[in-house]
């Protein structure tokens, strides 16, 4: 089993989108992915925030991951229930990869799948 890392939650969340969260476009569809992206590595890695900013955005520090997490990802859950079942989907991606009922690096099973 692969460790998950920033840099495969990074890859699966461009894949899922269609968009290179490291560009630095300011519209909501890339500020909505890099919330989830944020969140996704905040929930099931140990890597520290700075880590996170580095491999998921361009050149941003610690205080904008956790502007993500704490007012972006709210917003999200709160009215844009589309992204926050995209968000929901990608958990329970990693989490089947935790328990090797699929593979890690095949980022193109579940997109576009929705569960809810």
């Amino acid at each position: 089993m692969e460790k998950i890392t920033p840099e495969i939650i990074r890859d699966y969340v461009n894949g899922f989108f269609g968009l290179d969260i490291q560009t630095k476009k300011r519209t909501n569809d890339y500020i909505y992915a890099r919330a989830i992206y944020y969140k996704l590595c905040r929930k099931l890695t140990v890597s520290s925030l700075n880590k996170i900013s580095i491999v998921g955005s361009h050149k941003q520090d610690h205080a904008k991951v956790l502007h993500g997490i704490n007012n972006t990802f709210e917003t999200i859950r709160t009215y844009e229930p589309i992204y926050y079942n995209c968000y929901l989907d990608a958990l329970y991606y990693f989490k089947l990869c935790n328990r090797n009922e699929i593979v890690v690096n095949d980022v193109d099973l579940l997109q576009g799948r929705i569960f809810f």
